[in-house]
């Protein structure tokens, strides 16, 4: 595709862009106007005239050559020009704009473009020694967004002709780390010591320590294609040996694996400027052991153990720990019923039909919420508080609250990758170290919104490491409560969304759904929710497991609960015929009745007593 093709491309995807003229070849990104402003200063093309107003050109000034101002497009530019990090381009997004240059008679990938809501460069300082020169530390990368970024010239071509991909703030945050462990990966590599024997000790020990992470297999790739090089030998088939290495570099036992610091003391010899270098702990696969050993006990020492002890706080529904998932469709008070259940944990008070336990005194709990505005998780909280001067009190105390809009960029680190879960436990750790070691309740509000883009709910793969995570959380004595959407209806049926692996490791999977036509009070201004249970050990089934009904008013903490719940079908018209003044008539006999109402006699009476019981709750109400 020619120059004028790709120009025209460009400029219907809404890209700002300018030609390049420059009296200086030194400096090819120097793009100046070839004018003069009023004050005998050059024009730039990515700046404004002394009004303030961007610099437009008419087609007649363009040729062959021209360049995007990526300011006035919204765009950010990740500017790759080391063949040290070319081995890492892979892990940035491609299905974007690209373009590069011939180095060494091959053309290469140098510029991806981005479409940004917030123009924001960051540059990824590689921590070099003070030794280097300052053109060392830029050895990598680097971002530009209030430039220019030339596209077409003698040197620079469009290698992959696609509309700039817009980043959401996940994808942003994702773009900043990947940048970071690019960086880094690169200085690992370019630092890697080139004398036998010395650098076949480097890259066993590195690529053993990276070897659980799967973004660095062409990294690894690299390493042994580096060996067989170095060494004249085929190394291909050393992955094996990448493992077993690592075992034998801590001296502490046999069974230890490679950290970053026992990476970064025994690399440090060769490779010193790795010592201070920042974001190590992006490539920290220490996580994931190798070798782990089965541990058993015999029985008497078994029951001498001890293990957190289920104490309960809330009877029966909160035995600290546990977990539990909240789950229904938008909009049918999942959140609600959550803050709820963490406002009455923190406040030492009852949960819905559920009552606190004497003598347990308010529990530690942190709300991590990544969906509503702050403003709203304030507005519901104190609604649920209801200016009582003992709950505020309380919650002031005991109540932690995490909201997406106070994190950087607006956003988490996923709970799907190892940091995004690791943010969270440390945070728990303080709150638990603020209470004398008391674990917090963990709420996660909600799932959808805590999980980094990528993430396919229908996977069973992909919850196994969260859900891991949640049941370690359990075992080291927190309770966890994640909140997480329905499925789109089937008939009458729906789930929770996702694979059901998450299910098997939940104590109680609670549902919050939308109240049906016939449990409906009319002229209600508030929530009606049917809360059931479709897991709960040891209760499901009991009479503290069965469906009941939750209402809370508008600007009320004060909740409604409706035990009984009246189904559809026959029983819906017996009671229709109740109120509409219909009688079991003792002048008909009970056939005649069974016919009129469509039930026996035992099961009119049955609903005729919760139907006057329901009256009187609208009474009350």
């Amino acid at each position: 595709m020619n120059s004028l093709s790709i120009k025209k491309q460009l400029q219907s995807w809404g890209l700002y862009l300018v030609p390049t003229q420059t009296n200086n070849p030194k400096k090819p990104k120097t793009v100046w106007a070839g004018e003069y402003d009023r004050k005998g200063k050059k024009k730039f093309v990515w700046k404004k005239d002394k009004d303030g107003a961007w610099l437009d050109w008419k087609e007649e000034d363009f040729n062959d050559s021209f360049a995007v101002n990526l300011e006035r497009s919204g765009l950010l530019t990740v500017d790759i020009d080391n063949d040290c990090a070319f081995s890492f381009r892979h892990l940035l997004p491609q299905d974007t704009l690209i373009t590069g240059k011939e180095i060494n008679g091959k053309l290469e990938q140098t510029h991806f473009h981005y479409k940004v809501a917030k123009q924001k460069s960051f540059s990824c300082a590689l921590g070099l020694t003070e030794e280097e020169s300052e053109t060392e530390k830029d050895i990598s990368l680097e971002t530009l967004t209030n430039t220019c970024a030339v596209i077409s010239s003698a040197e620079r071509k469009v290698i992959n002709l696609a509309e700039p991909k817009a980043l959401d703030e996940i994808e942003y945050n994702n773009l900043k780390c990947t940048i970071k462990l690019i960086g880094a990966l690169s200085i690992l590599y370019k630092r890697a010591p080139r004398v036998a024997g010395q650098s076949h000790n480097y890259y066993f020990y590195l690529s053993g320590c990276l070897a659980p992470l799967q973004q660095t297999l062409k990294f690894k790739e690299n390493i042994l294609e580096e060996l067989s090089t170095a060494h004249g030998k085929d190394y291909s088939e050393y992955e094996t040996m990448c493992a077993e290495q690592v075992k034998t570099l801590d001296t502490k036992g046999d069974n230890s694996v490679a950290t970053i610091e026992t990476l970064i003391k025994h690399v440090n010899k060769w490779a010193p400027a790795v010592k201070n270098m920042p974001f190590l702990q992006l490539l920290d696969g220490s996580k994931d052991k190798f070798n782990r050993k089965l541990i058993s006990a015999k029985f008497g020492d078994f029951i001498q153990k001890k293990y957190p002890v289920e104490k309960h706080i809330l009877f029966p529904i909160c035995a600290h720990p546990n977990m539990t998932q909240i789950w229904g469709t938008e909009g049918h008070g999942k959140s609600w019923v959550a803050m709820q259940y963490a406002t009455s944990l923190a406040s030492g008070t009852d949960f819905l039909k559920y009552n606190w336990v004497k003598g347990v005194s308010p529990q530690p709990v942190l709300y991590v919420d990544g969906e509503l505005p702050g403003g709203t998780v304030q507005d519901r909280f104190c609604q649920l508080a209801n200016e009582d001067q003992t709950v505020l009190a309380n919650l002031s105390k005991y109540l932690n609250v995490s909201s997406f809009m106070d994190q950087p960029e607006y956003s988490y680190s996923g709970i799907n990758v190892e940091q995004g879960r690791k943010n969270i436990e440390e945070e728990a750790q303080r709150i638990s170290a603020e209470h004398n070691g008391i674990r917090p309740h963990i709420f996660l509000d909600n799932i959808s919104m805590l999980v980094q883009d990528g993430f396919n709910e229908k996977e069973g793969a992909e919850w196994t490491p969260i859900m891991k995570w949640l049941s370690k959380l359990r075992g080291m004595g927190y309770s966890v409560y994640f909140v997480h959407h329905a499925t789109k209806p089937v008939g009458n049926k729906t789930s929770a969304s996702g694979s059901n692996v998450k299910d098997r490791h939940v104590n109680i999977s609670m549902h919050v759904a939308e109240a049906d036509s016939s449990n409906l009070i009319e002229d209600f201004e508030g929530l009606q929710s049917v809360v059931s249970f479709t897991k709960w050990r040891e209760y499901k089934g009991t009479k503290h497991g069965k469906p009941f009904i939750a209402r809370l008013k508008q600007d009320s903490s004060d909740w409604e609960i409706q035990d009984e719940i009246y189904k559809t079908g026959k029983q819906q018209k017996v009671i229709d015929l109740i109120n509409s003044g219909e009688l079991w008539n003792s002048n008909r006999t009970d056939e005649e009745n069974k016919k009129v109402f469509g039930c026996s006699r035992d099961t009119y009476f049955k609903l005729k007593k919760q139907q006057t019981q329901t009256l009187k709750v609208k009474e009350i109400i």
